[in-house]
């Protein structure tokens, strides 16, 4: 438990550095939110996730714009992406 709480923690700090970038979290104009979750502390059934067809080009941009940001400061990390979407109502 204490390290998914850690994740959460450590996931908030580099979004809200994230933030900070030229596109302010926004690539394409759409806003961006990442949890970098390990492996080890958490059961992520991807099958659940990956009912994604064709992902938006705004979205694999999105996601590029991530991993740069992201394996500037962490080079020795590898990320598996698991999409889910969040509608407002």
């Amino acid at each position: 438990m204490t390290a998914m709480m850690q994740d959460l923690k450590n996931s908030k700090v580099e979004m809200d550095i994230f933030k900070t970038q030229s596109h302010r979290g926004k690539p394409c104009g759409v806003e961006l939110n990442v949890q970098v979750l390990g492996n080890n502390s958490w059961e992520i059934d991807k099958i659940k996730f990956e009912n994604l067809s064709t992902i938006p080009n705004c979205l694999l941009k999105s996601r590029e714009e991530f991993n740069q940001f992201y394996f500037a400061r962490r080079k020795m990390h590898r990320l598996d992406w698991v999409f889910g979407i969040v509608k407002n109502s």
